[in-house]
Order: C-alpha cells, then structure tokens, then sequence
C-alpha cells in the first residue's frame, strides 16, 4: 500500500500571516488543496493521512467535502515538532492496518506544487529499497 501522509499541523509563525500558511487561498482554494488533489488523482497513492490541529479540522473537511474522493482519508494530530507530527501520523497509519512494508510519502501541505512525476518517482525509488 501507499500512504501519502500531508503535513498541515504548522502555524507558519515566520510567515508573519493571521492563519497558517497552508490555508491561505490563492487561485480561489486554500494552498493544502492542491497537493491533496494531485495525491488523490494517482492511482498509485492508496490512502492519505492528512495531520491536522483540531481547530483547521472542520476547514479542511469542508474544502475536502467538495472533492471527488474515491480512497481513505484519515486525519492525525499535529506534534510539538515536524518529527512527532511524522511520528502521530506513522501511528495513525499501523492503527488503520498499515504495515511495514508500506510505501510512505510524506509532504508538506504549504508546497502546492508537487508533481506526479515526482510523487511516482518517490515511489518507485523506495519500492527498490528496503
């Protein structure tokens, strides 16, 4: 299975901003969509596991609820630091079946412009690894 896990639990405190980063809109959405958009359109992600604080969770829902979704989506709570936010979604994951030879792609929901040939490519790569 491959899971990719999107980091939206920052507050971009250096971004100087009233909300975090990954929520402000540009192109009429907010940022974390369009990374969510280009993982649900591959066939080759399973699932997402998006880390998300509790007060965004209702936002982040309702701009997911306009989307066509045809995998699981599954939510996980951000950590003190980008590390146990890895880590909660990592658990968030074993606690929906995953497994150890799962292929997990971990990104960040402020960088919009991520490509599927590089998400494939991540894949690929690590599918040749142990």
């Amino acid at each position: 299975m491959n899971i990719a896990v999107v980091l939206s639990g920052g507050v971009g405190s250096r971004f100087g901003a009233t909300i975090p980063k990954q929520y402000i809109e540009v192109g009429g959405k907010p940022i974390f969509l369009y990374c969510i958009e280009t993982f649900l359109e591959m066939s080759s992600i399973d699932a997402l596991n998006i880390c998300v604080a509790d007060e965004w969770k209702e936002f982040v829902e309702e701009h997911l609820s306009a989307l066509t979704i045809d995998k699981p989506i599954y939510f996980s709570q951000p950590g003190e630091t980008r590390q146990y936010t890895i880590y909660n979604a990592l658990r968030s994951i074993r606690k929906r079946g995953g497994e150890d030879a799962d292929i997990v792609i971990i990104h960040d929901a402020a960088r919009p412009l991520v490509s599927t040939a590089l998400i494939q490519s991540c894949i690929d790569n690590c599918a040749g690894a142990d």
